[in-house]
C-alpha cells in the first residue's frame, strides 16, 4: 500500500523515495534488510520504468514501449550534478546519492506522452479566436497593460491553437491577461470556463477576471458522473503548475471532446504538484509559450530580486536580502519561533476581528499541528468555543472551531 501510495505523489522517485515510504508504512518497524527487501521488490515491478542509469546499473528499456528522450529525463529526474540530500527526523540534511536512478511509472509515461501528442497535434487546429480588430479595440481599453501581457492576449486570442500556455511568475499580471481574454470570448459569443485545484483559488479567478470558475475535481466530474463542456468551449486553468498530471489530462482530453481551446495558465518554477506531477512543464517545454517576465505587483526593486531569486533556486542570497531589509525575525529555538508566530498572528487576528484574515504556514504537518495546537488555545482563553466538546481520533472540536476541508463534497453542503 505503500509503494502504490508513492507513486500517487511524485511523477518521478528514487529508492531512498521508496525506503522511506516503506520505513514509514511498517507498522511496528522493521529491520534494515526487511525494508530494503520490500523497497527492492517493489522496484522490480513490471509497471516501474527506471529513467537514469548509474554507473553500476545497466539501463533497461521499458518493452520498447517509450522513447524517451534525453531532455524528458533531464525534466523528470532534475539531473545535477551532485545527488538529492536526505532529511532526517530532527531536520538536518546529509548527503544524497549521487547520479542516483530515478523511476517512474509506465501509466505516467503512457500519459504525458499521449497529452504532448495532442497538444501538438492541436497547433493551429481553428480553435476559438477573435478578430484582430476586436482584440486591438479591447487592448486600447487596457492601457495600463505592459508590452509582454499585451503580446500575451494577442497570442491567446488569435493562435487558433487547441493549447495555449502563458507562463509568469506571481506578480506579473497573468490574472489580467485573463480579464481581457474573458471580455473578447464574451463578446464573440464564446462560453468560457475556469478551473483550479483550490476553490479559494478558482474564487479568486473569477472575481478577477469574470470567467465563471470552480475546482478541477467539479470541471471534470466526481463520483462517477462524466462531465460534459459546451462545444467550442475555451477553459482557463490557472496555477496550472501545480496540477498533477492526472487531473489536468483529464482537463485537456474533456476540452477535446468539445473541441474547444484550452489555455494553461501557471509557473513551471512554482510549488511543485501535489499529486504525481510533470505534464505543465512538459508541455511548455514542446510548444510555444508566451511568457512574462516583469514583476508589477511589488514596488521595490530589491523585493522583486529577492523573489526572482527564489524562483531561480538562490535561496540564500533571497534570505540575504530580506535580512539586509529587517524582513525576517529570527527565533532562539523551534519552540521560540513557533510560539513567536502564533502570538503574532493572534494580534493581528484580535486587531481585524477576522480569523481568516492571518495564516500561518509551516513546512511539514508536525510543526502545522504545533502550530495549530497553540492557536486554538489562544482561541479558547478569548471564549470564542461555545457548547458540548467533540472528541474524534485526537482532536476536540466544538461550536467557533475553523475547520478546513481537504476534499470537497458538494453533496454535504
Amino acid at each position: 500500500a505503500s509503494a502504490e501510495g508513492l507513486t500517487e505523489q511524485a511523477s518521478t522517485f528514487g529508492p531512498a523515495d521508496v525506503v522511506k515510504e516503506v520505513a514509514a508504512a511498517l507498522p511496528e518497524g522493521g529491520t534494515r534488510e526487511e525494508i530494503e527487501s520490500l523497497a527492492e521488490i517493489f522496484l522490480d515491478t513490471r509497471d516501474i520504468v527506471p529513467l537514469l542509469p548509474t554507473s553500476n546499473t545497466e539501463r533497461v528499456e521499458p518493452d520498447g514501449l517509450f522513447d524517451i528522450e534525453r531532455d524528458r529525463i533531464n525534466e523528470l529526474t532534475g539531473d545535477k550534478e551532485g545527488g538529492r540530500p536526505m532529511r532526517r527526523r530532527d531536520g538536518s540534511l546529509f548527503p544524497g546519492v549521487r547520479h542516483e536512478r530515478r523511476y517512474t511509472t509506465t501509466e505516467l509515461l503512457a500519459t504525458e506522452q499521449r497529452i504532448i501528442e495532442q497538444a501538438l497535434t492541436g497547433i493551429g487546429a481553428g480553435r476559438w479566436t477573435a478578430p484582430d480588430r476586436r482584440v486591438e479595440a479591447r487592448l486600447r481599453r487596457h492601457q495600463h497593460l505592459t508590452d509582454g501581457q499585451r503580446e500575451m492576449v494577442r497570442r491567446f486570442a488569435t493562435s487558433s491553437n487547441a493549447l495555449d500556455i502563458g507562463i509568469g511568475p506571481a506578480g506579473t499580471g497573468k490574472t489580467a491577461v485573463m480579464e481581457v481574454i474573458s471580455q473578447l470570448a464574451t463578446i464573440t459569443g464564446t462560453p468560457i470556463l475556469g478551473g483550479a485545484l483550490a476553490g479559494r483559488t478558482a474564487a479568486g479567478l473569477e472575481a478577477a477576471t469574470g470567467i465563471p470558475s470552480t475546482t478541477l475535481t467539479r470541471l471534470v466530474g466526481q463520483d462517477g458522473e462524466q462531465a460534459a463542456l459546451p462545444p467550442g468551449v475555451v477553459v482557463v486553468v490557472d496555477e496550472a503548475g501545480m496540477v498533477g498530471t492526472r487531473q489536468l489530462a483529464a482537463v485537456a482530453d474533456l476540452v477535446e471532446q468539445a473541441e474547444g481551446k484550452l489555455i494553461l495558465i501557471g509557473d513551471d518554477r512554482q510549488l511543485p504538484e501535489i499529486d504525481a506531477g510533470g505534464l505543465f512543464r512538459a508541455l511548455a517545454n514542446r510548444l510555444p509559450v508566451a511568457e512574462l517576465t516583469d514583476n508589477i505587483r511589488q514596488h521595490e526593486t530589491w523585493e522583486r530580486n529577492a523573489l526572482a531569486h527564489l524562483r531561480d533556486g538562490s535561496v540564500g542570497q533571497a534570505v540575504d536580502m530580506y535580512r539586509q531589509h529587517k524582513r525576517l525575525i529570527i527565533g532562539q529555538s523551534r519552540d521560540d519561533s513557533i510560539a513567536g508566530a502564533v502570538e503574532d498572528w493572534y494580534r493581528y487576528v484580535k486587531t481585524t476581528g477576522d480569523l481568516t484574515s492571518g495564516l500561518l504556514i509551516a513546512y511539514n504537518h508536525d510543526t502545522v499541528a504545533e502550530l495549530n495546537q497553540q492557536a486554538r488555545t489562544h482561541i479558547a482563553a478569548s471564549d470564542r468555543f461555545s457548547g458540548p466538546a467533540l472528541e474524534t481520533g485526537e482532536r476536540t472540536f466544538q461550536a467557533g472551531d475553523r475547520i478546513l476541508c481537504r476534499r470537497n463534497q458538494t453533496r454535504l453542503g
